[in-house]
């Protein structure tokens, strides 16, 4: 997602292994938070 709100012209294609590497970091980061944590995710462009 590209940013703003939950909107399909907000979501852009990617490759799939850009996909699951970034996802692969994201879940590596907070894995181990409580259930219930709240977190904010920070893109950078």
């Amino acid at each position: 997602m590209k940013g703003g709100e939950y909107e399909p012209e907000n979501f852009e294609l990617t490759d799939i292994e850009v996909y699951f590497e970034l996802s692969g970091k994201i879940h590596k980061q907070i894995n181990d938070l409580p259930e219930g944590t709240k977190r904010k995710i920070a893109t950078i462009e």
